[in-house]
């Protein structure tokens, strides 16, 4: 039952003074990490002495709303004294979300009684000669056997000589095992064997009392205990009754294979007599012996509620189950079409795919020619989806929606192949089409921007958005949002960042589930951009950490790669350089995996800065590499910066000429779009290139031209500048002008935390003999505090409660105030004022 197991948990909380979860947001619509807020604030609200502990045993038997919410808390019990544990049955470990193993981790938490792992089953298959097993079809296999070596070997086995087919549903049992099962059940008594194979019907669990009705058995108890000494099942009792449980998924799967079709079919019309709906429709699915119309239509309709419910992976298991009670034909081929659909959204690759055979037999229809398109993209093969889009979209009698399917796809892989001017083309088309549904309008809108941009013009992308969009983002309606947020990164790729922070910024109205939502991910993301523009950077790296882990939470791999790129800015420039490492490696993985070019330039992106910050200008050009040959999104100023601090790179290795050639193609660009800030980082580079060349007067032009262009610009910049500038004054002479600029440079380091400069700032000024209000490159602005510390003191100091500190940054009120109690000791204040007039603030979002 959805959130079952954390209603139950819940109810354990006796203290009279916890109101514990809200019934209403325990629904089956209810979104699990709302839930999860909500559960994270229930504990923190329990008292604290003694330490609570959360013990949930099998918890792979648990609903996976409830899973999902727990691992959602526990994630962010940071300082609360709770301990948890849970334990989980191998063959049900695929049912946890990742979250919790990491979690377990991460505190060497996690004790394994381990078969072979999912890998070591595909190694195995290999080694022992068979077809190469698909990743799947390996957990799948693991899962069935709980890793035992015998077990998997005998269904490879099977599967080699075609007897098994490792897809979604039931797996047997290897025929060895239930030939040994079956010569069991029939030396037992009757009543012994239909008691077992009754519970074989229902699971891996069944309640006594419905095995007992199923297989119409009277006196139970005594067979269920006759039953257990055939060491097949064991009896486990609850405060409700008896259970039967399999000892291993195996013997369960070859005791139901032990039926015969007559007993199999009565005995699952029984058990759909018995169980309520939905639990009785499988079993009538099993009981049936053709084709069923009245029975498909019931299954299309529970389908069509679990899809509502976000359920895509159930919504696919009943769609195709009817399809295979539906004569063929034109009924059939949609349910299956509808089906495989259904296990796309769910992220089920494989499954889908093993349908191709089926999909490319039936008639070419539109419908059909668009899914074959979209798994041979998430196959990766990229030329034979965009042929067949394009079959459909020039199809004149494919429905309206169906094209637009089709055009939008196009748009969403020329934009992800870094084409973006292809990619706006096809958006256009796609909006062409008249009476849109208005998500697929909205997605049009958002595509063409973005292909726009991507394609070099990025005002011309914001100004698409803004002939349908208010300029003033409180007047944008929630159905809207979406192109708001797109508006608002893409004005911070053309320096408009006080018009970005605007279009991305929290709002009060935000503060209930606005995380929670995937598409609000990349606003997330944007904002940590905008804020490390501004100067916000304890914001900026609280809203970037904050994204990178709810991506990670909410399991969005298609953003893993630009989630932990956006914390490598801060950390590189605050010098914490494993934390930047660690984040850069999660990103370039997720790159890797993802293959698609604007993942790989976010990553690159970020690896040169980190190799900037670093002052390693050999390792900014080798980071640099798989951008500099590419053209598209990777050359747009603005969306990238690496092409500037390429072009550093080059002067320190003393390649003037390429520098020269990089630094004209971004001045180009600059002055085309008038971009004030690409502008100063070219002035500043060409400085660098003519003080390396001993033309200081033209050095001196070019770093007057820069102060002039960042003095209200980026704060990061600014200090950058002057620190580059007063560098160049030292050098030839001029101390008192060089320590001026030098300590205008200090103060901003200082203030943003950012120690690698603000020790190269300390060396030039102590080589310009001024050493007066310097602050000791160990200690730059005071106590150095964590990412979480400086989020909460900046939010405290900005008036919010300890309980609104929490709801923002989706942690308990028990780690807030241990945060804060870190926050008070470091900085030796006593109060929420005194720490106010320490993050005193300029400005929303900025200081």
């Amino acid at each position: 039952m959805p959130f079952g197991m954390l209603t139950r948990l819940v109810g354990s909380f006796s203290h009279p003074t916890v109101p514990g979860l809200d019934a209403s947001i325990l629904g089956m619509e209810s979104d699990p990490l709302i839930v999860g807020s909500a559960l994270l604030r229930a504990i923190g609200e329990l008292p604290s002495t003694p330490p609570i502990a959360l013990l949930i045993d099998d918890a792979g038997w648990t609903d996976q709303q409830s899973l999902q919410a727990l691992c959602f808390a526990l994630r962010r019990l940071e300082a609360d004294p709770v301990l948890t544990v849970l334990t989980v049955r191998d063959a049900d470990a695929h049912r946890l979300p990742d979250g919790l193993d990491r979690l377990a981790e991460a505190v060497n938490g996690k004790i394994t009684l381990a078969g072979l792992t999912t890998d070591e089953v595909v190694e195995f298959a290999d080694a022992l000669g068979y077809t190469p097993l698909a990743r799947t079809e390996a957990v799948r296999l693991r899962a069935h056997t709980l890793g035992n070596p015998l077990f998997v070997e005998a269904l490879l086995r099977d599967r080699a000589q075609g007897g098994l087919t490792v897809r979604r549903g039931h797996l047997p049992a290897p025929h060895s095992l239930s030939a040994i099962v079956g010569r069991a059940l029939d030396q037992a008594d009757v009543a012994t064997s239909s008691l077992i194979r009754s519970a074989a019907i229902v699971g891996m669990r069944c309640p006594l009392d419905l095995a007992a009705r199923i297989g119409q058995i009277d006196e139970p108890l005594d067979v269920l205990e006759a039953a257990t000494h055939l060491e097949v099942v064991d009896a486990v009792q609850h405060t409700d009754g008896w259970e039967v449980t399999f000892r291993h998924p195996l013997i369960r799967a070859a005791a139901y294979d032990t039926l015969g079709p007559a007993s199999r079919t009565r005995l699952h019309n029984r058990a759909a007599e018995l169980l309520p709906h939905p639990e009785s429709l499988s079993h009538r699915v099993a009981a049936a012996s053709g084709p069923d119309l009245e029975l498909a239509g019931a299954l299309e309709s529970q389908a069509i509620t679990e899809q509502d419910s976000r359920r895509h992976g159930q919504a696919a298991d009943w769609l195709l189950a009817a399809a295979g009670i539906t004569p063929a034909g034109a009924r059939r081929d949609g349910l299956l079409l509808r089906g495989v659909e259904q296990l796309l959204a769910a992220g089920e690759v494989w499954d889908a795919s093993q349908h191709w055979a089926e999909i490319m037999a039936m008639p070419p229809i539109a419908g059909r020619q668009m899914l074959a398109a979209q798994l041979a993209w998430l196959q990766g093969r990229d030329r034979e989806s965009a042929e067949l889009a394009c079959e459909v979209w020039d199809d004149p009698e494919a429905p309206d929606q169906t094209r637009v399917t089709a055009a939008l796809h196009m748009a969403q892989m020329e934009v992800l192949a870094d084409r973006g001017l292809d990619g706006a083309k096809w958006a256009e088309r796609a909006s062409r089409i008249q009476h849109l549904p208005p998500t697929m309008s909205s997605l049009a809108r958002i595509h063409r921007a973005v292909g726009l941009s991507i394609g070099g013009d990025p005002e011309a992308g914001v100004a698409s958005l803004g002939e349908h969009l208010p300029e003033d983002p409180v007047s944008v309606s929630t159905a809207r949002m979406e192109e708001l947020w797109v508006r608002g990164m893409l004005r911070a790729w053309c320096e408009d960042f006080d018009g970005a922070y605007d279009d991305l910024r929290e709002r009060p109205a935000d503060r209930k589930g606005w995380p929670l939502r995937p598409y609000a991910l990349i606003r997330l993301g944007g904002l940590a951009q905008v804020e490390y523009r501004l100067g916000a950077w304890d914001d900026a790296l609280a809203h970037a950490e904050a994204a990178a882990s709810l991506i990670r939470d909410m399991e969005q791999s298609w953003l893993l790669a630009f989630g932990h790129a956006i914390p490598v800015f801060v950390l590189a420039a605050r010098g914490q350089w494993q934390s930047a490492a660690e984040h850069l490696a999660e990103s370039s993985r997720a790159a890797a995996a993802l293959g698609n070019l604007a993942s790989l330039n976010y990553t690159a992106n970020a690896a040169v800065h980190l190799a900037a910050c670093q002052a390693d200008p050999a390792a900014v050009i080798e980071a640099a590499a798989p951008l500099r040959f590419l053209a598209g999104g990777a050359r747009v100023v603005g969306l990238f910066d690496w092409q500037t601090a390429y072009a550093s790179a080059l002067v320190a290795q003393r390649r003037y000429e390429e520098a020269g050639t990089v630094l004209d193609r971004v001045a180009e660009q600059a002055e085309r779009r008038r971009l004030r800030g690409a502008k100063a980082a070219v002035a500043r580079v060409r400085a660098e290139l003519n003080a390396r060349l001993r033309r200081p007067e033209a050095a001196r032009a070019e770093f007057q031209t820069a102060e002039k262009l960042v003095v209200n610009g980026p704060p990061f910049e600014r200090a950058r500048t002057q620190l580059a500038h007063g560098g160049f004054l030292r050098r030839i002479g001029e101390r008192r002008a060089a320590a001026q600029l030098l300590c205008s440079a200090r103060d901003i380091f200082q203030r943003l935390q950012a120690q690698p400069f603000l020790d190269r700032c300390v060396d030039e000024l102590a080589a310009c003999g001024t050493w007066a209000d310097t602050l000791s490159s160990g200690d730059p602005a005071g106590p150095r505090l964590t990412a979480q510390e400086l989020a909460v003191a900046r939010l405290v100091s900005r008036g919010l409660t300890n309980r609104e500190v929490a709801a923002q940054l989706v942690l308990s009120v028990k780690t807030v105030s241990y945060h804060l109690g870190n926050v008070y000791a470091k900085y030796g204040v006593r109060s929420r004022t005194a720490l106010a007039t320490r993050f005193r603030a300029t400005g929303p979002g900025r200081f």
